[in-house]
């Protein structure tokens, strides 16, 4: 079962949190040689996700942290939002790790957009095999074999 957390970001700004997974102790899960998966909606039935940037960053420690850049919080309408991120184990098993709300305040300073560009993700297997939405702008390093995606037009177009 998931840990549910609430977080909030700032519209315009990076956002950054750290996760920590736990086994049924409570101790820190070595994570090596899992991957991640995770995103956020406007409603659980919203056809348009925000996809994280996953990165690990203590493997023997369990944590590993979802991230997004500016150029994307920017993009955000202001309120609640509904995430999760899910760990994909060495045998193929999915493990929603944490789920929850996220609210985006509002910026004063920076204005708002509405084309989502500069998300960059990357992982293991293509991002089409991580079912990885094509959402105009962003782009993809398949860490297994260094090649570079991006999302086109609702497709994802491999570039390198």
């Amino acid at each position: 079962m998931a840990v549910i957390s609430q977080l909030s970001l700032d519209q315009g700004a990076n956002f950054s949190a750290l996760i920590t997974i736990t086994d049924g102790a409570g101790l820190p899960f070595n994570i090596t040689g899992q991957t991640f998966a995770g995103a956020m909606k406007r409603s659980y039935t919203a056809s348009t996700a925000i996809p994280f940037i996953c990165i690990v960053t203590n493997a023997p420690g369990g944590q590993m942290a979802i991230n997004l850049i500016p150029a994307v919080t920017i993009q955000l309408i202001p309120g609640r939002y509904v995430y999760d991120v899910q760990m994909t184990d060495v045998a193929g098993n999915v493990i929603r790790v944490i789920e929850g709300q996220i609210d985006v305040r509002p910026s004063v300073t920076s204005g708002t957009s509405t084309n989502i560009v500069g998300v960059a993700q990357h992982g293991h297997g293509t991002p089409i095999s991580n079912s990885i939405p094509p959402i105009s702008g962003v782009i993809y390093i398949d860490d297994d074999v260094s090649t570079l995606w991006a999302a086109v037009n609702g497709a994802w177009i491999m570039l390198v």
